[in-house]
């Protein structure tokens, strides 16, 4: 049932998001996050973690697109 609610808040949000990406110089998906829950809050400074890493390897191209 976890599982099934946690599944249809995903579809819910990326319904909402999906659109807004179109206006977006830069988005990142940080694909090492995918095997975690959205509620797996005990792990919060692991998936920061993931993604500031995600964030600095992508640095030099998200400065390129900001700087158009």
């Amino acid at each position: 049932m976890r599982n099934i609610g946690s599944r249809c808040l995903q579809l819910a949000i990326w319904n909402t998001v999906r659109p807004r990406l179109k206006l977006c110089n830069v988005a990142l998906e940080i694909e090492k996050s995918y095997p975690f829950s959205m509620f797996d809050l005990k792990i919060s400074d692991e998936l920061f973690a993931i993604g500031y890493e995600t964030t600095m390897d992508r640095m030099s191209e998200i400065k390129r697109k900001l700087n158009r």
